[in-house]
Parts: C-alpha cells; sequence; structure tokens
C-alpha cells in the first residue's frame, strides 16, 4: 500500500490512455487531500478519475437542489464524507433530551442524501463511516450510555 507522498506523485503521471470514471466528493470539512489520494489511487488501478469536488459544507446544498453542479456533473460515483468533529459539534448544540436521538435523526439524514442522489441520478454511493473520537468524560462508561456521544457515533456506525 503507498503513502500519500506516492500517491501524490502519481498525479504527475500521464492519464490520457487511462478509462475515465467521474467522482463526485461531498464534505463537510476539507476533503482536498482525500481527493489527491483517491486520484493518485485511480492512477496506480488504471483509472483517470475525473473529480467534482463540492465547496466545503455544502452536502445538504448540492443533494437538494435539483439545479446543482453535483446533478450538472453526472458522476457514476459519489462519496459522501461526513466529519465525526461536525458530528460532535452538532451534539454539543443538542438539547440533553434529544442527545440519544442523533444517530437516528443523522441516519434519516443520510437515507434522504441517499434516496435524493438516487432520484436524479444513477450512481453507486460511498458513504464514510465515522471516525471515533475520544470522549472522555464518560470513559469506558460510554458504551452503555445511550446520550454519551461515542455510544451515538458507534450506534450511527453500526447501522
Amino acid at each position: 500500500m503507498k503513502d500519500f507522498g506516492q500517491l501524490v506523485k502519481n498525479l504527475k503521471k500521464d492519464f490520457s490512455n487511462l478509462k475515465i470514471i467521474k467522482i463526485a466528493i461531498l464534505g463537510d470539512t476539507s476533503t482536498q487531500f482525500l481527493t489527491k489520494a483517491i486520484r493518485g489511487l485511480g492512477y496506480d488501478h488504471g483509472f483517470n478519475l475525473e473529480i467534482w469536488e463540492a465547496d466545503f459544507n455544502q452536502i445538504e446544498r448540492q443533494v437538494f437542489d435539483p439545479a446543482s453542479a453535483l446533478y450538472q456533473f453526472l458522476p457514476e460515483i459519489v462519496i459522501v464524507f461526513h466529519s465525526s468533529h461536525k458530528l460532535l459539534s452538532k451534539y454539543n448544540k443538542t438539547k440533553p433530551y434529544d442527545q440519544p436521538l442523533l444517530a437516528s435523526n443523522e441516519l434519516e439524514l443520510l437515507e434522504n442524501i441517499y434516496l435524493t442522489i438516487t432520484h436524479h441520478l444513477n450512481p453507486k454511493l460511498i458513504f464514510y463511516n465515522y471516525s471515533e473520537i475520544d470522549d472522555g468524560v464518560f470513559g469506558n462508561f460510554a458504551n452503555k450510555t445511550e446520550s454519551s456521544f461515542l455510544f451515538q457515533l458507534r450506534k450511527l456506525n453500526f447501522e
């Protein structure tokens, strides 16, 4: 497996004779490094990945606006990257009695994103799992505490 630096070196190579695949990347955080890594990896597998990258934190705007650049691009693959840190920020702004509903609400949003994209396009969709970040307030008890962020994060990834 190559590291990021090796994948970036691939970007200087000739892609002209490789099969083109159109990929759209939507993220609620910076996705520039992800885009470079995916494009570089595409070269290793014989693909010229033509990547359109949504502006920062524009997932819902691109998905729910039928006239958006996402739908004009006509991607074959759509990658949706949600950040755990953004999810934590949303969790921290949620009223304590609503915190146990975080995973369910996010799953509903992901389902709406999926249904909306597949209504307008016929791409393969990739949703990244949320990476686990430390929830030191509850320690190991977080696994058993439904209102903890770690519990909600793991529930979201599991479902």
